[in-house]
């Protein structure tokens, strides 16, 4: 399962003295100082505004350069997404111009992964990737012998479809790269949709993981999303 966790963590400079600067990752750990990844599948998203003194904020996310300290223990893209490596504390800089930050993530348990749930965290990946639409395999017919239920609506059948279908051509657990779900949507072999996610992507690796878990469907207790959130919760934006 993806989960995601966003720190807050702040830091003002003068620049050019006429500007302050606040820098930010917006909180969603409900104030916690220090963000616990648990197994190899968390994640940590970082979102960075830059507020200038006319009160106006800007997106730097992926403006800023992150570096982490000790090495091994998280690793950070471009984006600010933060991934972890292994077990450990680590302190997580983003730098702009003189402005730093810092913020503090935990590792824990990550030899021993939750359990992937199908219907909570695998399905959720077709729709966003558009494979279960009208317009590809969630049509009545499916599409070239594979068909998913519309949106996701029927997890269970799904869950038939991949892996009891096609004679495990679909789904290869001995050598999850193999398999034809991974290997079509990353259009690494021909697919008509094109490639749905990339290799080195997230949502490829989620799927990597359930498969080389055995393919598990999942627990009724297992975690559900009970909210969404967006923030910031407000945002004013002016006319240039």
């Amino acid at each position: 399962m993806k989960t995601i966790f966003i720190l807050l963590v702040s830091v003002s400079a003068l620049i050019a003295d006429t500007a302050v600067l606040d820098f930010e990752a917006l909180p969603l750990s409900r104030g916690a100082d220090v963000a616990r990844l648990v197994g190899d599948g968390e994640r940590l998203q970082l979102l960075v505004n830059l507020r200038a003194t006319n009160d106006v904020p800007r997106d730097a996310t992926r403006e800023v350069a992150y570096s982490v300290k000790p090495d091994g223990v998280v690793a950070v893209d471009a984006t600010g997404l933060v991934r972890p490596l292994g077990n450990g504390d680590a302190t997580i800089t983003a730098s702009f111009g003189g402005l730093k930050a810092e913020t503090k993530v935990s590792v824990v348990k990550f030899s021993e992964p939750a359990a992937i749930n199908f219907a909570n965290s695998v399905v959720p990946l077709f729709t966003k990737a558009g494979c279960n639409g009208g317009g590809c395999h969630g049509k009545s017919g499916g599409q070239n012998g594979f068909r998913l239920s519309l949106l996701g609506f029927e997890p269970r059948e799904d869950y038939e479809y991949l892996v009891k279908e096609a004679r495990l051509r679909r789904i290869f657990p001995t050598a999850p790269d193999h398999s034809l779900l991974l290997r079509k949507g990353a259009a690494v072999v021909p697919h008509g949709g094109g490639a749905r996610w990339t290799v080195a992507s997230h949502d490829y690796d989620l799927v990597r993981r359930w498969i080389g878990q055995g393919m598990p469907y999942g627990d009724p207790s297992d975690p559900v999303v009970e909210r969404i959130e967006v923030l910031p919760r407000e945002r004013v934006m002016k006319a240039d």
